[in-house]
């Protein structure tokens, strides 16, 4: 998907982020962090429109900060507390990095570190791959930085 489109899905999702508060605006928070992920990995191409994308969406961001810390770092907190069967180690890992993006995109633009805090989820992460991690270097996705560490549990 190329960053366009990208941004054109991210703007519908963003409309249903606004809205009433309902399931169909908890999915389209997950989705949202999702398509942040991928538009912060490819922002490299073309940096102005990720950049103002981020600024025109931060007035929405800022009201529904909460919906992003549930589905985000609290919905991530209830997956860690399960026990984990086949690749589900890569799938947290991935949605620890949707969060990391976000964070990295829009904290720049707030003048804070992190838009959700992080601490206790990287503990808990830590903590369970003391006796679950599954190292899967094949799925992890490619050109994360290092500070993606997640990924190099075992």
């Amino acid at each position: 998907m190329k960053i366009v489109e990208r941004i054109e899905e991210l703007n519908r999702l963003l409309s249903e982020i606004d809205g009433k508060a309902s399931p169909k605006r908890d999915l389209a928070v997950k989705f949202f962090l999702e398509h942040i992920f991928h538009l912060w990995r490819a922002g490299t191409e073309d940096q102005s429109y990720v950049d103002a994308f981020v600024e025109r969406s931060l007035p929405v961001i800022k009201n529904r900060r909460i919906d992003f810390y549930i589905s985000g770092a609290f919905k991530l907190q209830s997956y860690i507390n399960q026990e984990f069967v086949g690749n589900q180690w890569t799938t947290m890992c991935l949605r620890r990095s949707h969060i990391e993006a976000f964070n990295e995109l829009y904290g720049d633009f707030i003048g804070i570190k992190k838009f959700i805090d992080t601490d206790e989820l990287d503990q808990d992460i830590r903590d369970k791959a003391e006796y679950e991690a599954l190292k899967m270097p094949d799925l992890k996705p490619k050109g994360l930085p290092e500070g993606h560490w997640w990924w190099e549990l075992d």
